[in-house]
């Protein structure tokens, strides 16, 4: 979010001085999170090859070139990370972290719902008090 932010807040200056299209400022950030998340989307569901890895241990000065001995490979996690295809069954991780989310997004509704309902309330209590309708239509109202 913080990466985001600063894109668009980058952005901003070069839009309001006439140098970028308004356009390209607002809608760049959202494409360029766009393309990465379907990336990533990409390589969870697909499986990622791990031989990039050693140009980044290499570039990084972790992997020297002509002693790989002392990398990760010879701890063996990387062969375990080899995922090809996708998955067969989810991690204990995926579920909890599907499950927060549908929390999350099921608090959100209800506390959604009950402000429409309280603003509604508030904008048509006056309709209801100068009417009186039975209780039974006010109930069929709010649902």
């Amino acid at each position: 979010m913080i990466s985001y932010y600063i894109l668009s807040t980058a952005l901003e200056g070069p839009a309001l001085g006439g140098r970028l299209p308004v356009w390209l400022a607002i809608w760049l950030p959202n494409a360029i999170f766009a393309v990465i998340g379907l990336a990533l989307l990409r390589a969870v569901t697909a499986g990622v090859p791990t031989g990039w890895l050693d140009l980044f241990w290499r570039v990084t000065g972790w992997l020297p070139q002509g002693r790989r001995a002392r990398g990760p490979r010879a701890l063996g996690w990387t062969a375990r990370l080899r995922v090809r295809g996708p998955r067969g069954s989810s991690f204990i991780i995926d579920r909890y972290l599907m499950r927060q989310y549908l929390l999350l997004i099921g608090v959100g509704l209800l506390i959604g719902t009950a402000f429409s309902v309280i603003v509604d309330l508030v904008q048509s209590l006056d309709r209801f008090l100068r009417a009186k309708p039975p209780w039974t239509y006010i109930a069929q109202h709010f649902l």
